[in-house]
């Protein structure tokens, strides 16, 4: 991208603001926003006006490290006995639309599935929960190991929700990325407040 694509603008905000208003208005406490050691005070910065947001700064072996990652941010949701269930979300989604964050929790609630990841025509997506029950299983991984092969160990505890959006395969590597969500999102998007 060439610049930190969460601090974007993004509507009203930026990138990770809008992302972390999406998951507050969808009820889920507390957000935790994992980031390398350099972003977390810029980071800090764009989510400081955000109720129960935690940011938690590591700086895995791997920049891409995308177990390390949720395993960081596990063990800080850990110390919240009352969270059951973790939405495993990307930072650079702010298009997807709460309608998706909603149905997700509604098939959780429904079923308590071990992990809810959402498909449109038969390719998974993202953002996915994963229940607490299942939590120790991804913090004892060891690092050699990748989120995809953490994910396969476990393919029957899965159950994929098909959704009518293909905006959860999409996110944000360039600034055409950028431009194209962006517009995608203005066309699309809920405009009641804090949208």
């Amino acid at each position: 991208m060439g610049v930190n694509k969460l601090a974007l603008p993004w509507g009203e905000t930026t990138v990770l603001g809008h992302i972390v208003r999406v998951l507050h208005r969808v009820g889920v406490r507390p957000v935790v926003v994992v980031t390398h050691d350099e972003a977390r005070r810029e980071i800090e910065t764009l989510v400081k006006a955000q109720p129960e947001v935690l940011v938690h700064a590591i700086q895995p072996p791997d920049p891409d490290a995308m177990l390390a990652t949720l395993q960081a941010g596990l063990q800080r949701l850990a110390l919240f006995p009352q969270v059951e269930a973790a939405f495993v979300v990307l930072g650079d989604q702010p298009h997807i639309p709460v309608a998706v964050y909603q149905a997700l929790i509604d098939g959780y609630t429904k079923e308590r599935p071990p992990i809810l990841i959402p498909s449109y025509q038969n390719r998974r997506g993202h953002p996915w929960l994963l229940a607490r029950t299942l939590w120790p299983t991804f913090l004892q991984a060891p690092p050699d190991r990748t989120l995809r092969d953490v994910l396969h160990q476990h393919h029957e505890h899965i159950r994929h929700l098909p959704l009518a959006t293909p905006a959860i395969l999409w996110d944000m590597d360039t600034p055409q990325d950028y431009q194209r969500l962006r517009a995608w999102w203005e066309a699309n998007h809920d405009r009641s407040p804090n949208a």
